[in-house]
């Protein structure tokens, strides 16, 4: 029997991808360039660290030595602050809703920070619903090990706690999981073939 609810966060609390892929898709269309998404997506969605430097890639693409620095900060700052302003993805609140009513805990696992998780989740007015924040700084390992996605049982639980982990889709398949816990894919919006949520 389910007990508990683990949410990821970006992605699925709240969609930080797509500002993100926007700002690289301004950036590349004043070269005359497409961002490649598809790649974004298989390299960065769910990564501790990112694995494909987009300004790289687009000197690669123009054959032009570009200032790396003065663009990362730039569309650093740019996603900033599209991102401060970004509501809770539609569905959320509900789900935290239906799973108070039903009893069950509720916590976040993730590979980002304290202080960007934390800081969204006041923003939102979401922070007071979780039992549980658990972020890089709690683990021992990041992703893709299952480190973040574990959840003390209560004392007054007997045996293991039963987890549904929420995860965005292309990450279920790249993480081993934890014992007593299943999944449940959530496909993201950035690409069009992503857009529903099925179990697995």
């Amino acid at each position: 029997m389910i007990q508990a609810l683990i949410f990821d966060f970006d992605g699925l609390i709240l969609d930080t991808e797509t500002s993100e892929v926007q700002i690289w898709q301004e950036l590349y269309a004043r070269y005359g360039q497409e961002f490649p998404v598809d790649k974004w997506v298989r390299s960065v969605v769910g990564a501790t660290i990112a694995n494909l430097d987009s300004v790289v890639q687009l000197e690669r693409l123009i054959n032009l030595p570009l200032d790396r620095k003065s663009l990362h900060e730039q569309a650093r700052n740019d996603r900033l602050e599209r991102q401060a302003v970004l509501p809770p993805l539609p569905g959320v609140a509900d789900y935290l809703d239906s799973a108070r009513c039903l009893g069950l805990r509720i916590a976040i696992a993730s590979s980002s920070p304290h202080g960007w998780v934390d800081d969204h989740l006041r923003r939102l007015g979401f922070y007071i619903l979780f039992d549980a924040v658990i972020c890089r700084e709690d683990a021992l390992r990041l992703k893709p090990a299952p480190d973040c996605s574990y959840l003390p049982s209560p004392p007054s639980t007997s045996g293991p706690t039963r987890h549904l982990l929420l995860k965005i889709h292309p990450m279920v398949s790249k993480q081993p999981k934890p014992p007593g816990c299943a999944w449940w894919a959530c496909r993201i919006r950035l690409l069009p073939a992503l857009v529903r949520c099925r179990p697995t």
